[in-house]
C-alpha cells in the first residue's frame, strides 16, 4: 500500500495491461539454484499479486496475477504457495487516529472500484471499450468509459439519455433574448479574429466571473473549457511520485490524469448510512491525509462540491474542516464546483474553495444555466503563481479562445440569477415525478435524495 490506506493502483493498472508480462519480474535476480528468502520489496509485491490472484472478480486479471506470482517463485526456487505464505502483512500503527474503515476494508473498496467495469459489463464489454486486460498500451490515458458507453447510442433515434448531469438546455434564441443592449451589440458585431494568447479571454467576461467570488484577484481567473482547465491544472500541480487523494466515485478523468502523471493515488470513498445512502465522512479523510509519511504527504485533494454522482454536499462545518485539513498538510485543493448554485434549500450554498484557501482552485461551468453545449467555463484561485503555470500550459492547447462562446457566456453570467431560477423550478418539478416513479417501483429501486443539491442523486437498483 502507498501510505497506510491506498491500494497500490499503479501496480493494479499494470496488471490490467497486456504488456506487463516481463516488467513484473525484471527486478529480481536470476535463480542461483538454491532457495532464498524474499526481500521486503519482493514480499510486498508477492502479497499484492497473491491478493489479486485470490480476490479479483476479473478472471483474466486473476490469471495474470497468478502467472506473475509463479514467475517470481520460480526465480527464487520457491513454489507460489510458499512465497505467498512468506509475504506477511506489514504492521500498521494508527498513532492515536481513530479510523472508521480499517485498511483491509478500504483496500477491498479500491479493488471493487477498479473492477467495476468488468463486473458491470463483463470481460467482453470491457475489452470492446479498450478498458480490459487486453489494452494495447502500457502507458498513457485510457478511454473515458462514460463517453465510450454513450457513444454506442448516439445514432439511435429512440435512445433517451437519463444520465446527463446538466440542466435542460436553452435554445440560442432564448439566450439572446436575455442579452442587454451592450451584450447584443457585441454579439451582432463579433469578429472571429485571432486572439492574443492565454485563451484570449474576453475582459468583460473575466470581470463578471470575478464578481461571483469574494476574494479572487483579477489575475486569478482563467476562462477555458472545464475539462481542459482540469487537465492543465493537474499537470501544473503534480509531478511523478506525488500523492493525490481523490474523492471517489468521481469523474474518471480525475483518476486517469493522476495515474498518467504517475502520481500515487489514494481514494476517499463514502460510507453507507443505515438507509443505504452514501456519506463522505470527514473523519475518514482526516485519517487518509494524515496516514502517509512526511515524504508522501498528499500534494493534492480532488473533490466535487457537490459530489457528482452521489449528490453529497458537506455541511458548512464539514467543508471548513476539509479546508483546514488541506491547510494543515499544505496540500492543494481542487474543488469541482460545476453544479454550484443549484441548491434549492436556503442557506445551504457553501463558499467557494478559492475564497477560503490560498492553495485552492474552484472550477466553474455554465452547466447549471443550461448551457453546457457552449463548452466553456472558468477556473479561479488566489494563487497567482499557480494560475500562471496553468495559463502557460493553456497556450499550447488553446492559444485562441472561442470568441462566440465567450460572448454567449457573458450574456449568461449577466443573467445568472434568472437562469438559475429557471433551472431550480424545472428540477423541483421533475424531482417530484422521479420520486413518485421510484416509489411506484420500490421493489426494484430506491431514490436517495440529497437534502441540499438539486439535480444529482443516487438510484439504487436491485434485480
Amino acid at each position: 500500500t502507498h501510505g497506510r490506506f491506498g491500494w497500490d493502483w499503479d501496480l493494479h493498472t499494470e496488471l490490467r495491461l497486456k504488456s506487463c508480462a516481463s516488467a513484473m519480474v525484471s527486478e529480481f535476480d536470476e535463480a542461483s539454484g538454491k532457495k532464498r528468502s524474499p526481500s521486503q520489496p519482493e514480499m510486498d509485491r508477492a502479497r499484492k499479486l497473491h491478493r489479486l490472484a485470490s480476490e479479483s472478480r476479473n478472471p483474466s486479471e486473476a490469471r495474470v496475477a497468478s502467472r506473475h506470482l509463479a514467475a517470481m517463485a520460480e526465480q527464487m526456487n520457491l513454489d507460489a504457495e510458499e512465497l505467498s505464505k512468506s509475504s506477511t502483512e506489514p504492521e500498521i500503527k494508527f498513532d492515536r487516529i481513530r479510523v472508521e474503515n480499517p485498511p483491509s476494508e478500504m483496500e477491498e473498496i479500491a479493488i471493487r472500484t477498479a473492477n467495476r467495469v468488468h463486473t458491470a459489463m463483463g470481460m467482453e464489454g470491457a475489452d470492446r471499450l479498450g478498458l480490459g486486460i487486453n489494452h494495447s498500451s502500457s502507458c498513457g490515458l485510457r478511454p473515458l468509459l462514460a463517453k465510450q458507453f454513450l457513444d454506442q447510442f448516439k445514432n439511435q433515434e429512440n435512445a433517451i439519455n437519463l444520465s446527463c448531469d446538466d440542466c435542460e438546455p436553452l435554445k440560442l434564441s432564448e439566450l439572446l433574448a436575455l442579452a442587454d443592449d451592450e451584450s447584443r451589440s457585441r454579439w451582432d458585431s463579433l469578429e472571429l479574429a485571432c486572439g492574443t494568447g492565454r485563451g484570449s479571454p474576453l475582459p468583460e467576461l473575466v470581470l463578471q466571473v470575478r464578481r461571483l467570488y469574494s476574494s479572487v484577484p483579477h489575475d486569478g481567473v482563467l476562462i477555458a473549457s472545464p475539462s481542459e482547465a482540469m487537465f492543465h491544472a493537474m499537470h501544473a500541480m503534480l509531478t511523478k511520485g506525488d500523492t493525490v487523494v481523490v474523492q471517489w466515485p468521481a469523474h474518471q478523468a480525475f483518476v486517469e490524469v493522476a495515474l498518467d502523471i504517475q502520481a500515487r493515488l489514494l481514494l476517499w470513498t463514502p460510507a453507507t448510512r443505515p438507509d443505504g445512502s452514501l456519506d463522505f465522512e470527514v473523519s475518514t479523510l482526516r485519517a487518509i491525509m494524515g496516514a502517509s509519511s512526511p515524504a508522501f504527504s498528499p500534494k493534492l485533494l480532488i473533490m466535487s462540491c457537490p459530489n457528482n454522482p452521489t449528490g453529497w454536499l458537506p455541511s458548512r462545518e464539514d467543508h471548513a474542516e476539509i479546508v483546514e485539513i488541506c491547510k494543515r498538510h499544505g496540500s492543494y485543493l481542487f474543488s469541482d464546483e460545476s453544479q454550484r448554485g443549484l441548491e434549492y434549500l436556503p442557506n445551504t450554498s457553501l463558499p467557494a474553495a478559492a475564497d477560503v484557501y490560498d492553495l485552492a482552485i474552484s472550477l466553474g461551468s455554465l452547466d447549471p444555466l443550461g448551457l453546457s453545449g457552449l463548452n466553456i467555463g472558468w477556473m479561479v484561485s488566489r494563487s497567482i503563481c499557480l494560475m500562471k503555470r496553468i495559463a502557460d500550459l493553456l497556450d499550447y492547447t488553446s492559444p485562441v479562445g472561442n470568441q462566440p462562446s465567450q460572448v454567449l457566456a457573458l450574456i449568461a453570467v449577466r443573467a445568472r440569477e434568472q437562469l438559475l431560477h429557471r433551472s431550480r423550478l424545472l428540477i423541483k418539478t421533475n424531482l417530484g415525478a422521479l420520486q413518485s416513479f421510484c416509489n411506484k417501483h420500490s421493489n426494484v429501486m430506491t431514490w436517495f435524495d440529497s437534502p441540499t443539491l438539486s439535480c444529482i442523486g443516487c438510484i439504487s437498483q436491485e434485480f
